[in-house]
């Protein structure tokens, strides 16, 4: 009896930490990728005891044994470990394989499965036995197999028949397929909704999906759905749904994931300073090999906000000419409707690149990060709909000449989760990968870490768990003095943290985001002086990170004498990565 009781004990335990039973049992599964310099060292390897699985250019991907861990510890070669990629994740559900190659599910799925045809099209589940090669891909389409969204542990959606897939349990390369279940499609925001309310939603759809077939099964108002095309993708949001048909939607077979639609919201002397790019004199310290200094000239910024200023290049704020409106700003978008309904887009703009000019002091010092570079800015926040899917606000700016682009706005999604949204983002970048794109990461950590029970407190705003995005959180600033003193090297409590929902670790970095000063409107917050003023916020800290990535492309060009469109995004992210400050910091 005391037996069963301890057991029942040592469960509710474990039920109440949402510690998973498989984490305690499992057999040790580590993984790792293990490095080289020539192709022979791999028999070196193998007498450690490895199980091999894959052979790469430079690297392989191996089952980690202890005398292989050893070795490689002692001789200090490079390897990453990966953990065990033999689960995946989706939501808080975990997937597994048997030795058929057969996707084992959650006892929640397991009956819907059962329901579902193996010989008719539908959206099933692709795991690859590690990081995917391109003549694994080259091989799939030669089947008509596209890979979708990507879960954690390289698991991909994809549409196919059941009967196909298994077809290609043979390949090696391949760990486990199986069907996805359609209730997964569904967000979990509807299932708390009444049958009879109406949800707005995005559908992530397969390449060949025909909106006159699906019209024909779904009929909805032709006036609230929303079809087109984009990069040779097709993109449908759904307005007013309501939530009894939102199952009969994840049956259709090109249907790969609903997501509710959440229209996106907005979410500097200091912190010039802060992070490195000027000195306690407001002198350039960022390097010596330029005498003036790298200031962005040459470069080109966009940021997607809530627009410029007046909107009118006459009237314009006056850290916006240099010497004129058109030297300085080089795009406007969309036409004739760019100007600022609201002053986060010129207070997020001033902070990237304002000349500093028309502070009543005189002084220069409110300047932006980057004060040479020139702008395209875009009303996104306020024609939501013109910008749709999201990727074609950096296209647009991309067009314009920018090379770096900030967003400085998300919507309400305390989870980190990785969406359609984030999805479409990240292949937008890799097809692109000359543009940097900085996003906010929100500023919902406040109310989430003390009212909510996400045992992480993860609060990542909506596409900040994107994988591409360089992601940015809130610091406090150098601004010690009362009544709000705020010190640059604690977190700053707005500040939302990861991590994302598969693990990954979001905000990239931070840096200041109190008490920065920057440019406003005539009708915007009020202040001592009429042109420049106080705002704080993750929105804040992101152009700082923009202006920074801006000032490394200049010294990447000009000092590097890398060609501009191989200054890839990667490279400015490792730059802006392995040049933060991590001694004597608070909550980090």
């Amino acid at each position: 009896m005391k037996l069963i009781r301890m057991i029942v004990v040592i469960a509710l335990f474990l039920s109440m930490m949402q510690v998973p039973y498989s984490a305690i049992f499992a057999e040790e599964n580590n993984y790792a990728l293990v490095y080289f310099q020539h192709p022979q060292e791999i028999e070196t390897y193998k007498q450690y005891q490895p199980i091999l699985q894959e052979i790469y250019s430079d690297h392989i991907l191996c089952r980690l044994t202890k005398p292989l861990e050893d070795y490689l510890e002692i001789n200090d070669i490079f390897y990453q470990t990966i953990g065990d990629i033999t689960r995946f994740h989706f939501d808080q559900y975990e997937f597994s394989s048997n030795s058929q190659k057969d996707i084992v599910y959650p006892a929640k799925f397991t009956d819907e499965i059962e329901t579902l045809s193996f010989s008719d099209p539908a959206i099933h589940i692709i795991q690859f036995i590690g990081p995917v090669k391109t003549s694994w891909v080259e091989l799939l389409k030669s089947y008509n197999i596209d890979l979708y969204m990507q879960l954690d542990n390289y698991a991909y959606l994809t549409k196919t028949r059941g009967i196909d897939l298994h077809n290609l349990k043979t390949l090696s390369f391949i760990r486990s397929t199986g069907l996805f279940p359609p209730s997964l499609k569904i967000p979990e925001l509807a299932l708390s909704m009444d049958q009879e309310e109406l949800i707005s939603i995005d559908v992530n759809i397969s390449n060949d999906f025909d909106i006159d077939v699906f019209q024909q099964y779904f009929r909805h108002s032709i006036e609230k759905t929303l079809y087109t095309s984009f990069s040779g993708k097709q993109y449908l949001r759904l307005i007013d749904v309501p939530v009894r048909k939102l199952t009969m939607l994840s049956y259709y077979p090109s249907v790969i994931l609903i997501t509710p639609f959440i229209p996106m919201e907005p979410m500097n002397a200091e912190a010039a300073k802060v992070v490195g790019i000027r000195g306690d004199f407001d002198e350039n310290i960022l390097t010596d090999d330029i005498p003036t200094g790298l200031r962005g000239e040459g470069e080109i910024v966009g940021v997607a906000d809530t627009g410029l200023s007046t909107g009118d290049p006459l009237t314009i704020h006056p850290a916006f000419t240099a010497p004129t409106f058109s030297d300085k700003v080089v795009g406007t978008y969309p036409t004739g409707l760019w100007g600022d309904y609201h002053g986060h887009g010129t207070h997020v703009s001033g902070t990237v690149l304002g000349t500093g000019v028309g502070h009543s002091s005189g002084t220069l010092r409110f300047r932006g990060m980057a004060p040479e570079a020139k702008l395209v800015i875009q009303n996104f926040l306020g024609n939501q709909a013109m910008y749709q899917p999201i990727p074609t606000i950096f296209q647009e700016s991309y067009n314009a000449g920018s090379r770096v682009h900030n967003n400085s706005w998300g919507s309400s999604n305390f989870y980190g989760t990785y969406d359609t949204r984030a999805s479409e983002c990240d292949e937008w970048v890799w097809n692109h990968k000359d543009m940097s794109i900085i996003k906010s990461a929100g500023n919902d950590r406040d109310d989430w870490f003390w009212y909510f029970g996400d045992p992480f407190h993860r609060s990542l705003g909506g596409i900040s768990a994107a994988k591409n995005l360089i992601v940015l959180g809130a610091s406090q600033n150098d601004y010690p003095s009362d009544p709000h003193p705020c010190y640059y090297q604690r977190m700053a409590n707005f500040s939302s943290i990861g991590p994302t929902h598969d693990n990954r670790i979001k905000p990239d970095v931070v840096a200041p985001g109190m008490w920065l000063v920057s440019t406003k409107i005539a009708s915007g917050y009020t202040d001592d002086d009429p042109n420049y003023y106080v705002w704080g916020g993750t929105s804040m800290s992101a152009p700082v990170a923009s202006g920074a990535m801006t000032l490394f492309r200049e010294y990447y060009r000009k000092v590097e004498n890398i060609p501009p469109q191989d200054i890839y995004t990667s490279l400015l992210k490792a730059t802006l990565i392995n040049g933060c400050i991590t001694e004597g910091l608070r909550d980090h």
